[in-house]
């Protein structure tokens, strides 16, 4: 437990290789790009950045952030949600912020964890990192049901994420409950497959970079 919140006081490193890598392994596998790119640009709003430089998001909840984020790309039982969560950011009606809306579940995730609400489910689970993984993307998906069914915008996403921090503490279970159940709903052992390949495809032709 202790190694997931510290790695929240961890900030992002030019310096560090795998940074980068990380950074950009969550553009490619949202957006569906052969290249990687650029450190610095727009682009990166395409995701849900608010301006050219992520790093400046991350302060909040340094490189966890980015961790929560990229269980939710590189994980076959997760990437097909991802998709939908990336896919609902950019349609016009609804659009928000994709990177900023998961910083601020991880945010809320930290808190849970900090405040022991998690505890239970790490000893049946028996893994930490599993266990805060998947509560994230389990809140994650708790904000994405109400945004999709209640046609929310911008401009409810205070009140959606504040609703969904009350929600999420009081009723832990409930949250990974119905996440399980909408991902053996939704998504087929076939799809689970074909994100699993494109995340190897991905591994495979790693390494053509564009540089800044």
């Amino acid at each position: 437990m202790k190694l997931v919140q510290a790695t929240a006081f961890i900030g992002f490193n030019n310096e560090v290789p795998l940074h980068l890598s990380m950074l950009r392994t969550l553009y490619r596998q949202l957006t569906g790009s052969t290249l990687d790119c650029p450190r610095y640009g727009s682009h990166w709003e395409d995701i849900g950045f608010q301006g050219s430089d992520p790093s400046t998001d991350l302060r909040g909840v340094g490189l966890l952030g980015l961790v929560h984020a990229l269980y939710l790309v590189v994980t076959p039982e997760m990437f097909p949600f991802a998709q939908d969560v990336y896919h609902l950011s950019r349609q016009e009606s609804q659009e928000f912020p994709l990177m900023v809306l998961s910083l601020n579940i991880t945010r809320i995730t930290l808190h849970v964890l900090r405040d022991g609400l998690l505890n239970r489910y790490m000893t049946l689970e028996d893994d930490v990192w599993t266990t805060v993984n998947f509560f994230y993307c389990a809140l994650l998906y708790h904000v994405y049901n109400i945004w999709k069914s209640q046609h929310k915008t911008i401009s409810n996403s205070g009140f959606v994420l504040q609703e969904a921090e009350i929600f999420g503490r009081a009723n832990v279970g409930m949250v990974i409950k119905n996440f399980e159940r909408f991902l053996n709903i939704n998504y087929s052992v076939a799809a689970k497959q074909a994100a699993r390949e494109q995340i190897h495809k991905y591994a495979k032709g790693k390494g053509r970079v564009r540089h800044s």
